[in-house]
């Protein structure tokens, strides 16, 4: 059953500022530990707002999946497919510690140049 608190844990500004406090191995095990627990919760039907709260579950979910194949050192500079250019602003600040800590390569900064 989803509580309050796992509702305050699905949100994602609130998970971008943690990522900037932790190194890269640290960010990777939270983001990956966090995409289980959101892809695995159950919202029963009956529950009060049970589709507010599934939607902001699966949005958490599929931005977690999208969040971890950016910070995977093997992918190449791409934004994740499905990935909103508004979720894609977001993680900027995530990608320049990144970038600047030499976890990940300077292309990924080149993905926020405008044309």
């Amino acid at each position: 059953m989803l509580t309050e608190k796992d509702l305050e844990r699905f949100n994602i500004d609130k998970f971008i500022a943690a990522c900037l406090e932790l190194d890269w191995i640290d960010m990777h095990i939270r983001c990956v530990n966090m995409g289980i627990l959101a892809g695995s919760m159950y919202i029963p039907l009956e529950e009060e707002d049970y589709k507010h709260k599934e939607e902001l579950r699966l949005a958490f979910s599929r931005f977690m999946n999208e969040f971890c194949f950016i910070i995977d050192k093997e992918h190449r500079a791409v934004i994740p497919p499905g990935m909103s250019d508004e979720d894609f602003e977001k993680v900027k600040p995530v990608i320049e510690k990144l970038v600047a800590s030499g976890d990940l390569k300077k292309d990924w900064l080149s993905l926020y140049k405008k044309p």
